[in-house]
């Protein structure tokens, strides 16, 4: 059987940041969306997640490009002692060079390592992203609209 996958090219920057703030959350962390509460003092980073000591930054992108390195300095120059630089598209080949070189102080996480983190640490809220996006839920959702409305 195949393994299934989230298809983040479904979704924006913002929607992103709200799955991955959802997936912390449920499993327990205590979640800031700096992105959305204040982006003006992110230093490199779109949320940040704490339990029990650990803390770890995040800075999510759909496709970097060159002139997206100076966030992932400002991410790794924070004094979280995990950094994730999530990207979903692939990004551009000076933003790769610079992946190479960061890659000891800032975790890089394409969509496959997404899909495989997730997949890991929450199967059953992967599962049901997958599901919201299936074309059974779609005509689901239509059903329940002609039933009920």
């Amino acid at each position: 059987m195949r393994k299934m996958n989230i298809n983040w090219r479904l979704y924006t920057e913002e929607q992103i940041h709200l799955i991955i703030c959802l997936f912390y959350q449920s499993r327990d962390y205590h979640v800031r969306n700096l992105h959305e509460s204040d982006r003006s003092h992110e230093k490199g980073a779109d949320i940040i997640v704490k339990k029990d000591g650990e803390e770890i930054a995040i800075s999510v992108k759909l496709k970097p490009i060159k002139t997206d390195r100076d966030q992932v300095i400002d991410l790794m120059n924070r004094s979280e002692k995990k950094k994730v630089y999530i990207y979903v598209d692939t990004p551009t080949d000076s933003f790769n060079d610079f992946i190479k070189e960061y890659s000891s102080k800032v975790e890089f996480w394409d969509s496959k390592k997404l899909n495989d983190v997730f997949r890991k640490e929450h199967p059953y809220f992967m599962a049901n992203l997958i599901f919201d996006a299936s074309v059974l839920h779609n005509k689901l959702e239509e059903l329940k609209f002609l039933l009920f409305y």
